[in-house]
């Protein structure tokens, strides 16, 4: 737009000098345009790992750039779902030299998600104007759903004619805490409820070693992701305790263990549990 206006000012003063400074700085942006395309050209973007995550949190991933044969400067690596001005800036990469960024995106929902195309933009050398190229680049995260605050205890001991339904321990009566939306209703203290006391569920304190179920069937929790961020809770609870828990899901047992692999396999369970109409 300023050199059509530029242009409009030489033709109708006859400005040698309008027309010179039209000439100036065209050449300088076809020349910009130029060596943007050729800072580009060449650039090797290589998918690398991707992270685990809860829903509602970024999702991370390593970008592997690599130079090739000349000199690059001001680079972008960005996607296309990413807000303006959040890409990752590399300033100079050697010829040969390479990278490793991590790039981070939007939040988004449980489940299996994918990235499919990642962009590499430069404004090298003066800034005027920027050249974009998307490359093909599959990314793959498994999203978990969100631990739900109220189910972050797993089931410690329950009732005293329950303690053997879905957990065993050798733990130690230890006092009461508030209940919270989501947990077992066989952990409330019923007899202080007929007493007139809110709810309130009986907290264990543990001793030696303890094994405990997430059992989709111990909740009537009607909302499918509500319940799965319960369970979600109490797998995490239960590994930071140290505890061997186990997963019991419609179509999908998971046996007692612990450990991050075991973790992982009861949350990525929980991510693509697809519920039966």
């Amino acid at each position: 737009m300023v050199l059509l206006f530029v242009l409009l000012g030489a033709v109708n003063y006859q400005s040698n000098a309008a027309y010179l400074v039209l000439a100036v700085v065209s050449s300088t942006a076809v020349m910009s345009l130029l060596h943007a395309w050729r800072n580009l050209n060449g650039v090797r973007i290589i998918p690398g790992r991707t992270f685990p995550v809860f829903a509602g949190e970024s999702l991370r991933a390593q970008v592997l750039v690599e130079a090739g044969e000349r000199d690059r400067w001001a680079l972008v690596v960005d996607a296309p779902e990413v807000l303006e001005g959040d890409g990752v800036p590399i300033i100079h990469l050697p010829p040969g030299g390479s990278t490793t960024i991590e790039l981070v995106l939007p939040g988004r929902r449980r489940g299996r998600q994918t990235l499919q195309r990642v962009r590499l933009s430069s404004v090298h050398p003066l800034g005027l104007l920027a050249v974009m190229n998307e490359t093909q680049a599959t990314w793959s995260w498994v999203v978990y759903p969100t631990p739900l605050a109220g189910g972050q205890d797993p089931d410690r001991g329950g009732d005293d004619h329950l303690d053997g339904a879905r957990s065993s321990s050798t733990g130690d009566f230890h006092g009461h805490r508030p209940y919270q939306p989501g947990e077992p209703h066989r952990r409330i203290d019923w007899r202080a409820v007929a007493r007139g006391r809110p709810l309130l569920l009986k907290d264990y304190t543990l001793g030696g070693t303890s094994e405990c179920w997430m059992d989709w069937e111990d909740d009537a929790i009607t909302d499918v992701e509500i319940h799965l961020s319960v369970l979600c809770g109490r797998v995490v609870a239960a590994e930071r305790q140290g505890r061997r828990y186990g997963l019991r899901l419609p179509g999908c047992t998971i046996a007692l263990g612990q450990g991050d692999d075991h973790r992982h396999a009861c949350l990525e369970a929980l991510a693509l549990f697809e519920a039966k109409p």
